[in-house]
């Protein structure tokens, strides 16, 4: 069973509690066209891919927990698609996506390098990838921290300058931006 099965249930209760979801800084550094179709891996209960959605063609929802998906359902938006899989094996063609997005999920992929190489495959060329993690460093990044070792799974927390080496391994070119004390982004393109 995937840990985020038993979740889903009050997953985006808890990241807005927590004011962990900032679907405005993801749309104000992925900055979607009409039509593009973007690519939102460990998407989870689709709150932050709805909220895309609004300025692009489509966006497909990914991820491993098929009852976080389900939770998608409530939005009765023809423009999210879901997909039940992994993001170490994205089942979708090189060049598919003009967008990739994570949002808090890239810690919680075991192998997080092969992931970035999977989005950058599926990525058009010159196409925009966006992550957001969360930094340790501040008191709420320390309880999300410690909770998710204890009650979800064991998780690396990457240090910005250690997503960026990671993202330009994979190919990507970009740059890493604070939006608040427990969140940064690293914004780039193929």
């Amino acid at each position: 069973m995937n840990i985020f099965d038993f979740y889903s249930p009050i997953y985006d209760w808890f990241m807005k509690f927590w004011r962990l979801y900032k679907p405005e800084a993801i749309i104000r550094a992925l900055e979607p066209k009409k039509k593009e179709i973007i690519l939102d891996i460990g998407g989870g209960t689709g709150y932050i891919a709805n909220q895309i959605s609004k300025k692009c063609k489509k966006v497909i929802v990914l991820d491993s927990s098929a009852k976080m998906l389900r939770q998608a359902k409530k939005y009765k938006n023809p423009k999210l698609i879901l997909c039940n899989a992994s993001a170490l094996s994205v089942p979708y063609k090189k060049g598919d996506f003009d967008a990739v997005v994570f949002t808090g999920a890239l810690h919680h992929i075991n192998n997080s390098d092969l992931s970035l190489k999977e989005a950058y495959r599926v990525l058009k060329k010159n196409g925009k990838i966006v992550i957001l993690e969360f930094s340790k460093k501040s008191f709420i990044g320390k309880i999300l921290y410690l909770f998710e070792i204890i009650y979800v799974e064991a998780i690396k927390f990457f240090r910005p300058e250690e997503l960026r080496k990671k993202c330009l391994k994979a190919g990507f070119q970009g740059e890493i931006k604070k939006i608040s004390r427990v969140e940064y982004l690293f914004i780039g393109k193929k």
